[in-house]
This record gives structure tokens, C-alpha cells and sequence, in this order.
């Protein structure tokens, strides 16, 4: 029995491994199996450390650092994981994950995010619904929402604009890109 999909899921893998240096084959025998090859670069383990936010970051001054609590509902392990990665970087940030988008309300109405990062193409609902659901709700509706999509139709980052989306980025993520747009939007230490 067959799973079907986008298809989209290894080429974003694909596309991740190759941004940190590796590569991925695959090869496939229909009713055998399939087989993923993941090679990375033999890296000493002094050049796979965070690098220092100053690093990362566009200007020369030192930037206050963001804090706070991040949600990102995304039914995407790797992009999961992704995020949370770039993320660890900074010591007051705490991420949240939720897999679909009803369980992604459920956490967003306990845990009232800073930031929501919100994947458009999800399992249960997409993420226009969960949107919608975020907006009616008093509780949710002041919540700061970015789309975080594969998909970077106009028409579709314009509807999201629309709905209430704060800014839409685009996967697979530029991690300079990523945490520069991450920090201004997050609340800072003082």
C-alpha cells in the first residue's frame, strides 16, 4: 500500500543536506523498498558550534538578544528540527512544536507564543483554517502568525497576507535570512 504526497518532503531534505555540506541518494525497487544514502562532511567538531550571533546577524553592533517562546506547527520532522537548531543559538528562545493544526491551536491558546511559525500545508487542516481559527479566537487573535511554506505562489502569500499573516518565508530557509527576520519580530532582553 502506497503513501501518497507532494514529493516535496525529500527534495527539501535533499536541499537541507546539501546546505550543510552532504548529499542524499536514493534508490528504489518496486516491491523490494528504498534505500536513502545521507553523507555529510567529516566535520572537526569545533566547525559544527553555533556560530556567535554577531555572525549571523547584518550589523556590526551587538543586537540585543530575542527571547521568548516560539510555536512552530509543522507536521515536518526534519523542518522541525531545522528550526529548532537555529534557534538553540539563543539562550532565552523556547520552541514548541505541534505536528497539525488542531493540536497547533491547542498549544497556542495554553502557551501564548511570542511568535507562531506556521507551516500552510498540514495534515488535518491547512493553514489558512488554522489562521481563521487563531483570528476568531479572543485568546489567539493577537498572536503574531508567519507563514512558513514551500509554497511561494503570489496569489497564495497574498491570500495568507490577507487572512492576517504578519510576513511569509519561504522553505527551505536561509539561515542569515531566517534568524535576522526571526530577531525583529521577537520580543528582546533588556
Amino acid at each position: 500500500e502506497g503513501i501518497e504526497g507532494t514529493g516535496i518532503g525529500m527534495t527539501l531534505s535533499r536541499e537541507l543536506v546539501r546546505l550543510m555540506g552532504g548529499d542524499v541518494q536514493v534508490a528504489s525497487i518496486v516491491g523490494i523498498g528504498t534505500r536513502v544514502r545521507v553523507t555529510l562532511q567529516n566535520l572537526p567538531a569545533a566547525a559544527i558550534e553555533p556560530l556567535p550571533l554577531d555572525a549571523v546577524s547584518a550589523g556590526d553592533e551587538a543586537k540585543p538578544e530575542p527571547r521568548g517562546v516560539v510555536l512552530y506547527i509543522e507536521d515536518n520532522e526534519v523542518n522541525l528540527l531545522l528550526v529548532e537548531q537555529m534557534l538553540a543559538r539563543f539562550d532565552g528562545v523556547t520552541m514548541l512544536g505541534a505536528k497539525d493544526g488542531i493540536s497547533g491551536i491547542a498549544v497556542a491558546r495554553t502557551s501564548q507564543p511570542d511568535l507562531v511559525l506556521l507551516d500552510m500545508h498540514l495534515p488535518d487542516i491547512d493553514g489558512f483554517e488554522v489562521l481563521a481559527r487563531l483570528r476568531s479566537d479572543p485568546q489567539t487573535r493577537h498572536l503574531c502568525v508567519v507563514a512558513l511554506s514551500a509554497s511561494a505562489m503570489p496569489d497564495e502569500v497574498d491570500r495568507a497576507r490577507r487572512h492576517g499573516i504578519v510576513d511569509y518565508w519561504t522553505k527551505p530557509l536561509e539561515m542569515r535570512s531566517f534568524l535576522d527576520a526571526f530577531a525583529r519580530l521577537m520580543p528582546h532582553a533588556l
